[in-house]
């Protein structure tokens, strides 16, 4: 057992030692977890979030070599042609 770490709470066999707590529950809790998405106005579900922008990215952001802007396009090209191949099959897509 020697240069373990405890993860979960319990007892060190070796010494009997009972100290130890749930760190990992502790620290991502629903409770903290809920809180640190309040702050960035991801719950209650809402649109919040973007409205800041700092998170704002426009597609031709950058330089042509740019990697973002480069995956940006590529992306925004996939969802172009799955969308007409949903609308081909009678989805509506938007």
């Amino acid at each position: 057992m020697d240069g373990q770490i405890f993860l979960l709470e319990g007892t060190d066999p070796p010494t009997g030692v009972n100290r130890y707590h749930d760190a990992y529950a502790e620290s991502f809790s629903k409770e903290l977890c809920i809180t640190a998405w309040e702050t960035v106005g991801a719950v209650p579900y809402t649109w919040d979030c973007l409205k800041n922008k700092k998170f704002w990215r426009l597609l031709g952001d950058g330089g042509s070599g740019n990697v973002m802007k480069i995956a940006m396009v590529e992306m925004q090209t996939a969802n172009t042609m799955m969308c007409y191949l949903l609308t081909a099959h009678g989805f509506n897509c938007h």
